[in-house]
């Protein structure tokens, strides 16, 4: 990119590869409380599954259990149905599952 400073690639690969090795990652945690932990999750599970299919799903099961987010919709009492999964690293917002039931 004429007229613009760059890291370049053999640096960028240079400091995720320390990082890598440091196992350090972020410091803080990146999906601190429910509402940014599912404003993460809503875009995922809205491209892979529709956003009208999942919409219906609320109101969500969230729950953070030892440093992971666990999503999941909720269909009415007595309907016949599955809903998405989701389960998100709370430090470094990777998603680690990514489900839906029939």
């Amino acid at each position: 990119m004429p007229g613009r400073s760059l890291t370049g690639e053999a640096e960028a690969r240079a400091r995720v590869q320390y990082l890598r090795q440091e196992k350090s990652g972020f410091s803080s945690v990146l999906l601190p409380d429910q509402a940014t932990a599912v404003a993460v999750a809503e875009p995922i599970v809205f491209r892979v599954y529709g956003k009208a299919n999942i919409v219906r799903q609320r109101p969500y099961e969230v729950y953070r259990i030892d440093g992971f987010w666990y999503i999941s919709g909720t269909l009415p009492a007595g309907c016949d149905g599955g809903v998405f999964e989701i389960i998100l690293n709370a430090k470094t917002s990777e998603v680690l599952k990514l489900t839906h039931g029939k």
